[in-house]
């Protein structure tokens, strides 16, 4: 893994959202486990944003004018047609939402199997918008209460947010989760035929 959101050198922000405790000590292993949870549990709510950047190969039959990445965001996109890099004046990505437009009047000779290689997610922790690592801290306090407590014992308990503390369900917990990755949960449409 290339890096934690949360739990990364001199962040003490899970450590303090979850034990109200800034000290290092024995949890931060613990914390660690619970927080690549998080990403997990957050990569499958989202559908096509990732959270931590992974290298992706898509393959696609043609490429008339736009084609559409299942990863966000994505970067450091190279086209390749039959294997060949395509020249990138001849197209333009939109980063953030995984389109790829051929420039008005560019013409491709020879179309076989168009390659797209890139990075899909987030660079570094920094790059990481503020709702989704507030959406991993309520899911890694909601699973440490959990993991003390005992599942059937949660109930209504103190979950912290951004704007203080309040008493929620562990259904209402995951609701909120859910509103906080709400503007990532859109599913990519398909445009363009694609081999894979």
């Amino acid at each position: 893994m290339a890096f934690l959101v949360l739990t990364e050198t001199g962040d003490n922000s899970v450590r303090n959202y979850v034990l109200g405790d800034s000290t290092e000590g024995s949890h931060d292993t613990i914390l660690e486990r619970f927080e690549l949870n998080a990403i997990d549990y957050c990569n499958n709510q989202m559908k096509s944003y990732k959270i931590v950047q992974t290298a992706v190969i898509e393959t696609f039959d043609e490429f008339e004018e736009v084609l559409v990445l299942k990863g966000l965001p994505v970067a450091n996109v190279v086209i390749k047609n039959d294997g060949t890099a395509i020249d990138s004046t001849l197209y333009v990505v939109n980063e953030r939402i995984g389109v790829i437009k051929r420039v008005s009047g560019s013409y491709l000779k020879n179309v076989g199997k168009i390659t797209v290689e890139y990075d899909s997610g987030f660079a570094n922790a920094a790059a990481v918008p503020e709702n989704i690592k507030e959406a991993m801290r309520m899911f890694i306090k909601l699973k440490w209460r959990e993991d003390r407590k005992g599942h059937d014992t949660f109930g209504k308990d103190a979950i912290a947010n951004q704007s203080g503390t309040f008493s929620i369900s562990r259904d209402e917990v995951y609701k909120e989760i859910g509103r906080l990755l709400g503007p990532y949960t859109h599913k990519v449409p398909t445009v363009g035929r694609r081999s894979n």
